[in-house]
C-alpha cells in the first residue's frame, strides 16, 4: 500500500484547472498535491483521442498566463490540434515542474470532511490516502 500523503491543497484531476490551482497555490507558499486517475497530465485532451480533436477557440486562450508557461512554446496554428495541446502541457509540466507534486493513476473514490480533526480526507482506489486542509475539484 502506498504511504499516506498529508498536504495543504488536494487538487483533484491534472487537466488545465489542476494545473493553474496547483501553480497558484504553490506561489502562495502552500503545500500542494494533485490526485490524478490518467497516467499523465491533460485531462479532457489525454483521453479524448477522436479524429480531429482540435481547440475550438483561437490562441491564446489555450495559453496559461504565466509568462513561463508559455515564453518558450510556438503554436504552429491558430486552432491547435490536440497533439500540440499534448505537447505544451509536457512543456508546462517541465517548466513548472509539476510533476514533483502529482500522483497519477489514482482514481479519487471518497472525499469526507473530518470535523474532528478539521481536515479533509480523500481515499482512492488504488489505496492511496491523502489529508488535506482543502480541497480543490
Amino acid at each position: 500500500m502506498t504511504q499516506p500523503v498529508e498536504t495543504d491543497f488536494a487538487i483533484i484531476g491534472a487537466g488545465w484547472s489542476g494545473i493553474i490551482a496547483l501553480d497558484s497555490v504553490r506561489k502562495r507558499g502552500f503545500s500542494a498535491k494533485i490526485i490524478e486517475a490518467a497516467p499523465d497530465f491533460g485531462g479532457v485532451w489525454l483521453v479524448n483521442k477522436y479524429p480531429g480533436a482540435r481547440v475550438d477557440s483561437r490562441m491564446p486562450f489555450y495559453q496559461l498566463s504565466n509568462l513561463d508557461a508559455w515564453r518558450d512554446f510556438y503554436f504552429p496554428e491558430t486552432y491547435p490540434d490536440r497533439d500540440t495541446i499534448l505537447r505544451y502541457f509536457d512543456h508546462i509540466d517541465k517548466t513548472l515542474d509539476l510533476r514533483r507534486d502529482t500522483i497519477f493513476n489514482q482514481f479519487v473514490t471518497d472525499v469526507i470532511y473530518d470535523d474532528d480533526s478539521s481536515r479533509w480526507k480523500l481515499k482512492t482506489k488504488q489505496g492511496l490516502s491523502v489529508t488535506a486542509k482543502f480541497v480543490v475539484i
